[in-house]
């Protein structure tokens, strides 16, 4: 059969190139998101709750972003509790105290104690409770370490600010130390007279301070006519007058029952209660156990816990 090639198409041209798409220009990588730079607080508590940052991390999509790395949950009680906003009144860092070469009354201890908290100080005997309050109120320096009370900085005191210091402190002692050839009234006033403040104005505090603690009536009686439960009260008189706004009180309760143990501690609450900070040195269980607050237990010269 004859077949008319004038209707066929040309056999040899070249198939006809499929259409092609239009040429698009390939998306921009995303931007990497602007961040603000954190300050010193922000971030220490990077490092806190997400751990440090990791140096060398892979890198991820556009080179923006570190592929992110499994991580421990983070502590959401502690992320969301507020930052305290006390003055602290007592900051130790890394203090040490040695007596003898081998020895050491305190050890490495880092602490701080804001205004107004009343801190309990527990431990056994030989933990080292004394010397952490001799310690602030100058009586010991540390060996080794930072120690900073009422915003002295107590590690570097010269001998002659020593007394500034001490007028920001009350000290009680366990043995009282009171004069006894002096009458209440003169035991208190004489923390006022080394101060040099003036008559009136001590003829106008002691009998204050003295009615305070219960013992209004006792303004002319000597030390030695009065119980052990009273003589602790006119060393707590005689710290407090000054109206300091720190209070050391050293196994003020060791040598009595637990009824003047509960006047005593009753007292210092009082205190506390009006501004002033707290540091009660005691081994007591019994006040530990009775007085809910926060307690820092030494052993061995070490904090070994910091509790309430």
């Amino acid at each position: 059969m004859d077949v008319d090639l004038s209707e066929v198409d040309d056999l040899t041209a070249p198939p006809m190139a499929a259409p092609r798409r239009a040429l698009t220009t390939p998306p921009d990588p995303p931007a990497a998101p602007v961040v603000a730079p954190r300050s010193h607080s922000e971030r220490a508590d990077a490092v806190a709750f997400e751990g440090p940052p990791q140096a060398d991390a892979p890198l991820g999509p556009w080179g923006h972003e570190p592929v992110p790395t499994p991580r421990a949950p983070l502590d959401v009680a502690r992320l969301l509790r507020p930052r305290t906003t006390a003055t602290p009144m007592v900051q130790l860092f890394h203090v040490t105290k040695r007596y003898t070469r081998e020895g050491r009354a305190l050890d490495d201890l880092t602490l701080r104690i804001d205004k107004g908290e009343f801190v309990l100080i527990t431990g056994p005997s030989g933990a080292g409770k004394t010397t952490l309050l001799k310690l602030i109120f100058a009586a010991e320096r540390p060996s080794a370490g930072q120690l900073l009370v009422a915003g002295h900085a107590v590690h570097n005191l010269r001998r002659g600010s020593v007394p500034l210091l001490r007028r920001n402190i009350g000290v009680v002692f366990q043995d009282f130390r009171l004069l006894m050839d002096r009458t209440v009234y003169e035991n208190v006033a004489f923390a006022l007279e080394v101060l040099g403040r003036s008559a009136h104005e001590i003829r106008q505090r002691v009998p204050t301070v003295l009615r305070q603690v219960g013992l209004g009536d006792k303004l002319q009686v000597t030390p030695n006519r009065l119980s052990g439960g009273e003589q602790q009260r006119v060393a707590i008189a005689r710290a407090l007058v000054n109206e300091p706004p720190i209070l050391l009180a050293d196994e003020p309760t060791g040598n009595l029952d637990p009824a003047l143990t509960h006047e005593i501690m009753a007292l210092l609450n009082q205190a506390n209660a009006r501004g002033t900070t707290v540091l009660l040195a005691t081994h007591d269980p019994q006040i530990i156990q009775r007085y809910k607050r926060r307690a820092l237990h030494l052993v061995q010269g070490r904090l070994v816990r910091d509790a309430g």
